[in-house]
């Protein structure tokens, strides 16, 4: 497939507090459409579908409202304490409630019958919270003793209901009770000691002191209106009643399902989420200590990813996820905490509330916050509260919602249907885009980009900036790269790292280099008045002519008038634009096969703000970005319009702040001017000695460690010069100077301007600030903005201590009894570049082979706090390569870039890239052989795109219809069996099938027969590796194929991704049983484990036993080789453990009289499994053709075989180093043979 195939983006929108905010207060006031009383209690939990909502009371019932009456139809009846908690299963036949009795009842919504009673195995006392998880037929409970347990439907361990017992639950009493007559969630406290009241002791208090209006029903009333209300919607009546004729199963928790002091606290929250990736079920838990923490889920129980860590005094009292990032944690106190799930960071402490927050919940795109103020808020995106809703006279207790409703319970006994005012948000994530079709991706990105507001430094823009760090995360992840998030400095912007792998050829003989690339995403503000386009719309018109690549003319959204040829927004220049270029020249290498060298990526968002934190972060993630050869920047510009630059040093810069205060307040000129020491009048006279008439500074031994001008710096200067002097009177395309500025002085004076602004030391003064706007008044303080810009070979601490001595000393001189203050706020070094080394050598001639020039060597005067501090941290050199044209307006308005620079920017970095790798490649495969393999790979690609189009082709089908019923058993979506050669499963089914039974009967499994062409003898099944859940079927396939070898090729987890479920025993001897389709159960034993080193794999012998649904039973022996050293959509350094891996598999899978197929598996079941097969049917189609002394050199048989599994799997050999990997496995295969 190519790459505009899979890509998937979707579109975002520019997010704009001030008119969001102005937007609100044009709305009317949010209406409440309807309250209900629930007769006389409070409201403790609610639940909702498309019909009815559940409410759980503080006398144990559980009351049913219909939404299109808002009329009582129903109750619930049994639990002997309070209802906390209540979840409705997806399908909505469910309803699943949790109890202070230490109870879970599972409800029929259909029938209003308890279908199940579960307990834990001891006394845990309330269970204030449970989720329940239709993947694994699984409910999840936090207790009050600090438990987290689980309960699952499919290995019930049940117990026969007590018929002699009214109540079903006396029978249950534990050792060490509770009183049933007190709901501990009134009585108790968080499990810790905080010295402060704790929310159930709070609450309680609450309660017994109001006196609300009974606004309920009384028993006669009720009953009436239940029979009146018989038959609506299909819904009973009639009220559920633990003495009902009717059974219901009874549960145990058992203790492998118990995990206990899960929290330090008790855990008043859970919640269900997906992992980022989607392939991994979370459980996230709140607890009273304040933490929450992260489990994973699978079919054998939890295991804890991540700690969150809180404070005690913050108690976790609710959680609600919004997307798949912001963690929402409404807390004891009032705050809600949002926790980036990505960074593990809080992203914001919101002072939400002015008591505990006890409800969140998110509709829409919307987070609904409830209160012990008895309030009701509601947040936007960008965490500001546009509506507070205050009609309960009570504690807010629960929320809901249903459709377009919000519902709310609260202590004062009502329960409340809100109706927003504002439409539902049409925000999309603005993390990701959609790419249309044909449409030319660089640009395409780089308009997404813009339309986030990245601007760093303000804190109601750090969501704007943490969206487009994930923006670029996603980015790295699709164009192939390996990307994560860097957290920097609590409440700043995270560092993206990317990181493209060289190919495995230039790895092998240690010759691949490693490139650093640093850059940024943040952006300063934009005053939009003074912009002609919205500067977060990225403007223009153009279609790159001469980037090659076939595409039809792109055109941006919003076409910018007149001066085609360039890109307008906010970031396009400084340094959105010349960012994306770097990446998409590296992504294109990757593509073509010829990414020579590994590039990393660094990608800051706090450099407008100094680089905050950004230091502190790469020093703790040193090992992650391992060694580095040379460090490649562009975040500069060329000197003037039309001639290419390389910029080889920056100044260093030093930010202070000098402050002079007088001991009186401000006082009137009129009244005291004349008789006191005046503030501003000592900061002029301080300031004044800072420079003298000619603007040098008067620092002492502020010059000393200039360095002085080398003779080769001069001569950069002279061509800068004879530059300047050719094209005086030249303008460029558009009509703009040829130069940076129209200079109408001599040539000496230009270069003398030049070495003033690049390379000679300087100190500015940018305010002076009194805070007043008075003319009469003298202030009491006075404030001064002071830069130091310096030069190699200037020290910064030297000149910061030269400067506040000097200051200090200076200000002693006058004769005041005024204090003052010098602070230096931030610094960076200066950098200078070596021109003449092989990495600015290579840059030059990238240069010159793009624009037909050789570039202009520049300095400039301004700082990049990173550059130099790499250099150090990462003992490499920097290149820096500026992209944009002098006229690009960075960091003002209407800031631009020339879309022909952009794209001669990324050809530049390639040509760069390429120059830095001239070595002769391995195993003397030559350049025109590289070409070839290239071409030919690019061809597979080319047939498989043609297969997949034509619908004519039946045979390339997917199994599509059935892997759509069946899609939680896919790895990925978008590798899947065609249907024509799928394995299938023979399903028995259940003596007495039922509707379940029927759907579980189904014959699909992730996995495809492969038969190598050219009559090769060997046979093999390519799967998936198998999902927890597919681990059964994935057993019964190979027990039904007759399988006696498993190729397994990839490791549990790799890089912190999920690749493969562990569907072996981990321990000699003791078996381990999986249910698979039909009602078999799978038994494995395994009966040994050995290293064998030569093939660097592990092998397992293994006993395999298939028991039947009719009882039969039968076992056989099987085979697993486990490799691990192979990359993900790479190939492994050696070809040498490979190649012992296909001996081993050949010699363990007997004569191909026996006809046991070969059972290969990766992650996907393609890239890494189609190799192996591939080198496997090639060594012996080599060798019968050595026995037959046939040689046709005419034949291409790596491709055949490669484009025939194409046909048999989608992406049989995914990734070009792949496909080089088999040509020098089987060169080596025949070199030994």
């Amino acid at each position: 497939m190519t790459f505009l195939e899979w890509l998937a983006f979707s579109p975002s929108s520019p997010l704009l507090g001030n008119l969001t905010s102005k937007r609100h207060q044009l709305k009317p006031p949010p209406r409440c459409v309807h309250t209900i009383g629930q007769k006389d209690q409070s409201v403790l939990s609610l639940a909702a579908n498309e019909h009815y909502v559940f409410s759980g009371s503080q006398g144990g019932n559980i009351y049913i409202w219909d939404l299109a009456t808002f009329t009582l139809c129903g109750q619930l009846e049994g639990h002997q304490g309070s209802v906390l908690g209540l979840t409705i299963s997806p399908d909505t036949k469910k309803l699943f409630s949790s109890s202070g009795d230490g109870t879970v009842r599972v409800w029929s919504t259909e029938t209003l019958k308890c279908l199940q009673l579960i307990r834990p195995c001891f006394d845990v006392g309330d269970i204030f919270s449970l989720v329940y998880s239709p993947k694994l037929d699984s409910i999840f409970i936090g207790c009050q003793n600090t438990s987290l347990q689980w309960y699952n439907f499919l290995d019930p361990n049940p117990e026969p209901h007590p018929q002699s017992n009214s109540s079903g639950v006396d029978k249950l009493q534990y050792p060490h009770s509770y009183p049933s007559s007190t709901t501990k969630f009134f009585a108790s406290g968080s499990g810790v000691s905080t010295g402060r009241q704790s929310p159930g002791i709070y609450l309680r208090e609450v309660l017994d002191q109001m006196s609300v209006d009974d606004r309920g029903l009384d028993a006669a009333e009720e009953k009436k209106e239940l029979d009146d209300l018989s038959g609506m919607r299909g819904l009973s009546s009639q009220t559920s009643n633990p003495s009902d004729a009717e059974d219901f199963a009874i549960g145990v928790i058992g203790e492998k399902n118990v995990i206990m002091n899960a929290h330090n606290g008790y855990i008043y929250t859970l919640l269900l989420e997906s992992s980022s990736s989607g392939d991994q079920e979370l459980l996230i838990s709140g607890s009273g200590d304040g933490d929450v923490k992260v489990w994973e889920l699978s079919s054998t129980g939890l295991r804890l990813q991540k700690v969150l860590k809180g404070s005690l005094d913050n108690g976790i009292l609710t959680l609600a996820m919004l997307g798949q990032s912001y963690l929402f944690c409404g807390t004891q106190g009032g705050d809600i905490k949002i926790w980036d799930m990505d960074t593990n960071q809080v992203v914001r402490t919101m002072l939400a509330h002015k008591d505990d927050v006890l409800a969140l919940t998110v509709r829409n795109g919307l987070v609904f916050s409830a209160s012990a103020d008895g309030k009701i808020k509601k947040w936007n995106r960008k965490f500001e509260c546009t509506e507070t809703w205050d009609d309960h006279q009570g504690i807010v207790l629960c929320l809901t919602h249903s459709g377009r409703l919000v519902v709310s319970g609260a202590s004062d006994n009502l329960i409340k249907f809100w109706e927003s005012q504002e439409e539902a948000t049409t925000e999309a994530d603005p993390t990701v885009v959609k790419i249309a079709k044909n449409a030319d991706l660089l640009l395409y990105a780089l308009e997404r980009w813009v339309a986030i507001p990245s601007i760093s430094g303000n804190p109601k823009y750090l969501d704007d900036c943490l969206a487009s760090a994930k923006f670029l995360r996603n980015i790295f992840k699709q164009l192939g790269a390996d990307a994560v998030l860097i957290p920097g400095k609590e409440s700043r912007n995270p560092i993206v790292y990317g990181k493209f792998t060289a190919n495995a050829r230039s790895k092998l003989e240690g010759k691949s280099k490693h490139v650093l690339v640093y850059g940024h995403y943040d952006v300063i503000p934009a005053k939009e008045d003074k912009w002609t386009t919205n500067p977060f719309t990225c403007c223009g018109n153009y279609c790159p002519e001469s980037d090659h690549r076939g595409l039809t003319t792109f055109q941006l959204t919003v076409p910018f008038p007149g001066r085609d040829g360039y890109l307008y927004g906010r970031g396009v220049s400084d340094n959105k634009g010349p960012m994306l270029a770097t990446i998409f020249a590296v992504h294109e290498l990757l593509e073509e096969g010829s990414l020579d060298v590994t590039v990393s990526f660094l990608v800051e968002g706090e450099e407008e703000s100094g680089s905050v934190g950004f230091f502190d972060a790469v020093k703790a993630h040193e090992a992650l970005i391992g060694k580095v050869d040379v460090i490649l920047i562009s975040n500069s510009y060329w000197l003037g319009e039309d001639v290419p630059c390389l910029t080889y040093g920056l100044r260093g810069v030093i930010h202070a702040k000098i402050r002079i205060s007088s001991s009186r307040p401000d006082l009137h000129s009129g009244m005291s001017g004349g008789a006191v020491s005046e503030p501003l009048v000592d900061m002029i006279k301080t300031l004044a000695t800072l420079t003298d008439e000619a603007g040098k500074v008067s620092i002492p031994g502020f010059y000393d460690k200039v360095a002085p001008i080398t003779s080769t710096e001069e001569d950069y200067y002279d061509r800068i010069v004879e530059w300047m002097e050719r094209n005086r009177n030249n303008s460029s395309e558009d009509g703009q100077s040829n130069h940076a500025e129209d200079f109408k002085g001599t040539a000496q004076e230009y270069k003398q301007s030049l070495m003033a602004r690049w390379r000679f030391p300087t100190l500015s003064i940018h305010k002076v600030d009194v805070s007043l706007n008075d003319s009469t008044i003298i202030p009491g303080a006075v404030r001064a903005a002071v830069s130091i810009r310096i030069v190699p070979d200037q020290g910064i601490g030297d000149i910061i201590t030269r400067f506040e001595d000097y200051v200090q000393k200076m200000f002693a001189t006058l004769d005041t009894d005024n204090k003052i203050e010098v602070q230096v706020l931030t610094s960076a070094d200066w950098w200078l570049g070596d021109p003449s080394n092989e990495y600015f050598t290579a840059a030059a001639e990238a240069i010159e082979k793009e624009w037909g020039i050789m570039p202009l060597y520049i300095r400039e005067g301004g700082s990049i706090p990173a550059v130099r501090w790499l250099e150090k941290f990462c003992e490499a050199k920097a290149v820096h390569l500026p992209m944009g044209q002098s006229t690009d307006q960075a960091h003002l308005t209407n800031e631009r870039i020339r879309s022909k620079n952009l794209y001669a920017g990324k050809r530049i970095v390639k040509f760069f890239l390429k120059a830095l790798m001239k070595q002769k490649l391995p195993n003397g495969l030559t350049a025109e052989a590289q070409e070839l393999l290239v071409r030919e790979f690019k061809e597979l690609n080319q047939l498989q795109h043609q297969r997949l189009r034509s619908a004519s082709l039946t045979n390339y089908q997917f199994a599509t219809t059935i892997a759509s019923k069946e899609s939680d058993k896919n790895r990925y979506i978008d590798i899947v069996p065609f249907d024509r050669n799928r394995v299938k499963l023979n399903v028995a089914k259940a003596p007495t099938p039922t509707e379940s039974s029927t759907e579980d009967a189904s014959d699909y499994v992730n996995a495809s027969f492969i038969t190598p062409p050219h009559n090769v003898a060997i046979n093999f099944i390519a799967s998936q590796g198998p999902l927890e859940e597919t681990i059964g079927d994935f057993w019964l396939m190979a027990f039904q194929q007759d399988v006696k070898v498993i190729v397994c090729l990839t490791d549990i987890y790799e890089l912190g991704r999920y690749k493969c479920a562990r569907y072996w025993p981990e321990t000699i001897g003791i078996p381990k049983e999986y249910h698979a389709k039909g009602h078999s159960v799978v038994r494995i034993r395994l009966d040994s484990e050995t290293q064998y080193s030569m093939a660097e794999c592990v092998v397992r012998q293994l006993t395999v036993e298939c028991i039947f649904a009719d009882g039969r039973s039968d076992a056989k022996t099987m085979t697993q080789m486990c490799f691990v050293g192979w990359p993900d959509h790479g190939a492994p350094d050696r070809t040498e453990p490979i190649l012992r891996l296909v001996e081993l598999a050949n010699e363990l899978n007997g004569p191909p009289s026996e006809n046991h197929p070969m059972l290969v598996h990766c992650s996907a079941g393609c890239g890494r499994t189609g190799t192996f097969c591939t080198i496997y049917a090639l060594e012996l189609l080599a060798q019968r053709i050595a026995d037959k002394e046939q040689e046709d050199d005419e034949r291409d048989y790596l491709f055949e075989m490669v484009n025939d599994f194409r046909q048999q799997r989608i992406s049989m050999v995914q990734a070009f180093p792949q496909y080089v990997f088999i040509h020098r496995a089987i060169d080596d295969f025949l070199k030994q043979t």
